[in-house]
């Protein structure tokens, strides 16, 4: 594991939970990373995690990449995609994975 006070995340799955998660965490933390494709990609690159709620705003800014082995291995990976998703994204755990990292 890398340097606890700072870890190297990664978020499969941008969308509600993943959003949740990965503004939260981005917060505290500058390695927070993130799998998107199309818009989301470029809206995640371009202006970061937006969460809004009724008592708070969070604009948290985010690796946002396309290519899981542009990233090398996490601490932590969160899946944060619908189950049936689990077998498309797969492939994208190998070079994500270290020796100690938790999915």
């Amino acid at each position: 594991m890398t340097d606890l006070a700072s870890p190297k995340i990664c978020i499969i799955g941008a969308g509600a939970i993943g959003g949740f998660l990965g503004a939260q965490l981005a917060q505290n933390n500058p390695q927070v990373n993130v799998i998107a494709r199309g818009e989301t990609l470029r809206q995640l690159q371009t202006n970061g995690w937006l969460f809004e709620s009724d008592e708070q705003r969070l604009v948290a800014k985010v690796n946002a990449v396309s290519d899981a082995s542009t990233l090398g291995p996490q601490d932590y990976v969160f899946l944060t995609v619908k189950s049936y998703s689990l077998n498309d994204i797969s492939a994208l755990l190998p070079p994500l994975i270290g020796p100690h990292t938790l999915v």
